[in-house]
């Protein structure tokens, strides 16, 4: 069966590789071995109470472009609300703040949040303004410093106080690259600094679902496929590719043998090599350090209660083993008469993703009364608890040198994935951008090969 573009996987990546070859006028074959699409961004419908519960919670922001014009494009950007401008509730035991930007323009307004930041002592947040300099200048593709520093160590370097850290900058960095700062890659961060901080205002606001994420992400790109001339080939496991001459001749979907002109693959990097057909595995020399990678697991919790007692869309929890609480039921505009939902999560979660369900339902109960006073009244109805054991790879210091580039050796295979060398740690805008580069490049190589250059 010949096709223009075979993609291989439907996560994030996959689906905006697809879509992306679609809108050139490609004919496309999406393969995914599971019975749904958007890999890790996808919903599902909880029995006992109707609500629709994500597979875990993803926080984007307004600078995932790549993400942004992908919703555009499958006709799905209406359900996600992006702020103004940035605007972050924190809470502890001692109260509520927020890091909210002023009237500014960029960068200046990020800096005008932080200096209004009543967590903090005025030393602090004056402190943190040496930040500034740092990221005006540095390079974290080249900086040699930067690429061997951990995220702690950098912030230390520049005069970070251990309350500045606990309050804001561990809460970024473990929120964005889901790491402890004392083994995330400082490079990567300040990459992601960057680019939140120094770009427009609205590239550093929150942007939250209003719906699930298999409706945000995955109905409209399959819309989108069949509307264009492509298919979705629904558990269809890709193996047995054979490389003739430097180029992939054919795929076996399940049973079915397919010949793509261009091929894109974006499975996880644990599952790349085992795609290949024996004698054809030499043929896409992947290097030995991939083995290297370390999968870093999240935690998301469910609670279902009988009282609305957090006014907030979401907010992030100071001194807790919890990092994030976002209020299903505001964003969903589901507040009169039905439970209040909450999703909460736990980032880099070794240790909770070891432990019984239970417990860690009582731990994010026991969490909540403690940092939520109308808390003490509400009566816990239902909860559910998914551990994702690998939602991230760890951005460590020496990650750089793992991650692979989207051309290979064969020249009509592509790699996308948030894994492969974007830049950004492990985000659902890393997969998006990947996606993109891919079409590109096979778009790219199908108008040379169409020229007889191939």
């Amino acid at each position: 069966m010949p096709v223009d573009v075979l993609v291989i996987g439907g996560g994030v990546s996959g689906l905006c590789a697809a879509v992306e070859c679609a809108s050139r006028g490609r004919s496309v074959i999406l393969a995914e071995q599971s019975q749904h699409l958007g890999g890790r961004a996808y919903s599902f419908l909880h029995m006992e109470t109707g609500d629709i519960v994500d597979n875990g919670q993803h926080l984007m922001l307004g600078c995932y472009h790549s993400t942004l014009r992908f919703l555009r494009t499958v006709g799905t950007i209406d359900q996600l609300s992006i702020q103004p401008s940035l605007d972050i509730s924190f809470r502890s035991t001692v109260g509520r703040y927020r890091l909210r930007a002023p009237l500014l323009p960029s960068p200046l307004h990020v800096f005008g949040a932080l200096l209004r930041l009543g967590s903090l002592s005025w030393r602090d947040r004056l402190s943190m303004l040496r930040i500034v300099p740092a990221l005006l200048t540095a390079n974290p593709r080249t900086d040699a410093d930067l690429l061997t520093m951990t995220v702690d160590q950098w912030l230390t370097k520049h005069g970070q106080s251990l309350e500045a850290k606990n309050n804001v900058w561990n809460i970024l960095s473990i929120g964005t690259m889901n790491e402890r700062p004392e083994r995330a890659s400082a490079a990567l961060f300040v990459n992601v600094l960057q680019t939140v901080f120094l770009g427009s205002r609205r590239d550093a606001s929150i942007a939250l679902p209003r719906t699930g994420l298999s409706r945000l992400f995955a109905d409209g790109a399959a819309s989108y496929l069949q509307e264009h001339g492509g298919s979705v080939a629904f558990r269809a496991r890709a193996g047995n590719i054979v490389v003739t001459n430097g180029t992939v001749e054919s795929v076996m979907l399940g049973q079915t043998r397919i010949e793509p002109r261009a091929v894109v693959s974006a499975v996880p990097y644990h599952a790349i090599g085992a795609m290949f057909a024996h004698g054809s595995r030499s043929a896409l020399p992947l290097p030995e350090r991939m083995d290297r990678f370390e999968a870093v697991p999240i935690v998301s919790i469910h609670l279902w209660y009988d009282r609305h007692f957090m006014e907030d869309e979401f907010t992030a929890l100071l001194g807790s083993p919890i990092d994030w609480v976002f209020n299903k039921s505001t964003t969903a505009g589901r507040t009169s008469g039905r439970l209040m939902h909450l999703s909460l999560v736990i980032s880099a979660a070794r240790e909770e993703s070891t432990q019984a369900k239970e417990a860690i339902v009582a731990m994010a109960d026991r969490e909540l009364r403690r940092c939520f006073p109308g808390a003490s009244e509400a009566a816990l109805r239902h909860s559910l608890v998914i551990k994702e054991k690998r939602a991230t790879f760890s951005p460590s210091g020496d990650i750089a040198a793992c991650r692979v580039q989207h051309a290979t050796a064969l020249r009509n295979f592509f790699i996308a994935g948030d894994w492969t060398d974007t830049g950004l740690p492990a985000t659902i805008e890393g997969a998006a951008q990947s996606g993109y580069a891919c079409a590109e490049l096979a778009d790219g190589y199908l108008g040379t090969a169409s020229q007889g250059q191939e």
